[in-house]
């Protein structure tokens, strides 16, 4: 059955059909769509800023003349939690 008929066929199958939107749910909409409109912006903002972390750390790192990882420091023998 293709997919007209089948919507067709609930569509009066349903005694009260879904009426259209009213206006503060036109309004959410419209506002939902701005903010999923700017979502790929910000996901680009964000890959942007974190790579320049990344080089700013690793650039960090050189100056020190330090490529490996630095141990974290030994607790004492007495140090309990």
């Amino acid at each position: 059955m293709l997919l007209g008929r089948w919507v067709a066929i609930e569509r009066s199958r349903v005694d009260n059909p879904p009426g259209a939107l009213d206006v503060d749910e036109h309004a959410e909409l419209e506002r939902l769509r701005v903010g999923n409109a700017e979502l790929p912006m910000d996901r680009a903002f964000l890959k942007k800023a974190a790579a320049f972390f990344v080089t700013e750390n690793q650039n960090r790192c050189r100056r020190a003349g330090s490529w490996t990882r630095r141990r974290p420091p030994t607790r004492s023998p007495g140090w309990r939690l």
